[in-house]
């Protein structure tokens, strides 16, 4: 059932308007464009794509944002810890309520 999930959410994102890499580098040339494609692995077909994403997915590799180029793995570590002491408050605030 997991599988189906993330297949389908997969499939959605790539449903979406728009180019990730045109986004990235937006003046860039067509030269620049397409490398920066083969680099992410988006001229590989869906199933390919798919398959990438998931096996880096299951080793905890959750890829690196596009704009501030660090690791989604960092980002998590730096704020789930902020996010859990405000769901702790929370918690409290609603059983005191």
């Amino acid at each position: 059932m997991v599988l189906v999930v993330t297949f389908i959410t997969f499939g959605l994102t790539k449903l979406q308007p728009g180019d990730p890499v045109s986004k990235i580098i937006p003046f860039g040339t067509a030269q620049q464009k397409e490398e920066l494609r083969t680099d992410l692995g988006l001229d590989r077909p869906f199933i390919a794509q798919y398959g990438k994403w998931l096996g880096n997915f299951v080793q905890g590799d959750f890829g690196k944002y596009y704009d501030s180029k660090q690791s989604v793995n960092t980002v998590i570590k730096t704020s789930l810890p902020v996010s859990l002491e405000l769901m702790l408050y929370a918690q409290f605030f609603a059983l005191l309520i």
